[in-house]
């Protein structure tokens, strides 16, 4: 299955190459000590008909390892349609399959894309996640409830901000970890320097993710990411 959506996706996105768009960020959790990185690739057609599969990588910033010290990550690949109901507002049903050597998701999803002037746009989602995780002792079924809100501000034309509040609640399967528990909040902020170049849109982001569990220390974990978008 897995093997069949990243093919899928593959040649939706190579398929109308003017619309494909590569996505490549780098960041560092500044609790856990650790550099990751993300290649994305996707496509929508004029119909709204899309998709995307996104591939991860951990590094550690340790002593005793160096920054190529790659471990894979979670990966991803999914497919949705953008139902246009008026010049204002969208509606985006779709889902997700994410999986890593521990276990995997899948992620049926409802956003809604409102458009409220030319310079300000906020778009909820509703995200169900269920899967399993492989765990020191069994492997357990995992349910979850995903909310999210991205809103958008347009300074002008070149910088836009986006603020994206997220919050996540499992509802079976294992706790997050010990000092979380079962549900976690994330914020982030990112900045996109857009129209800079007709070849690429570089992106900064900050983003708080809830405490961590640093070989048995509280931790409070913040991701640092920077990124190109690349029109193929």
């Amino acid at each position: 299955m897995n093997k069949t959506l990243i093919a899928t996706l593959l040649a939706i996105a190579c398929g109308s190459a003017g619309a494909a768009e590569l996505d490549l960020r780098t960041g560092y959790d500044t609790g856990m000590d650790k550099w990751f990185s993300r290649a994305l690739i996707g496509h929508q057609w004029s119909s709204g008909i899309g998709g995307w599969t996104e591939l991860t990588a951990n590094q550690s910033s340790g002593s005793d390892e160096g920054y190529d010290s790659f471990t894979a990550g979670d990966n991803e690949a999914g497919v949705y349609y953008n139902y246009k109901l008026n010049d204002q507002l969208s509606l985006v049903p779709g889902v997700a399959h994410v999986w890593n050597s521990n276990g995997s998701e899948t992620r049926p999803y409802m956003e809604l894309r409102w458009k409220l002037s030319e310079t300000l746009s906020i778009n909820p989602r509703y995200r169900y996640q269920q899967g399993h995780i492989d765990t020191n002792s069994a492997n357990e079924k995992v349910k979850a409830h995903n909310y999210s809100i991205w809103a958008t501000w347009k300074a002008n034309d070149h910088v836009h901000f986006s603020l994206n509040p997220e919050y996540t609640k499992r509802v079976s399967g294992p706790d997050f970890n010990k000092f979380t528990g079962d549900d976690m909040f994330e914020l982030g902020l990112q900045t996109r320097l857009v129209s800079v170049s007709k070849d690429f849109t570089p992106y900064f982001d900050i983003r708080y993710v809830d405490k961590g569990d640093k070989k048995g220390q509280e931790v409070n974990r913040t991701w640092v990411r920077v990124g190109v978008k690349i029109p193929l």
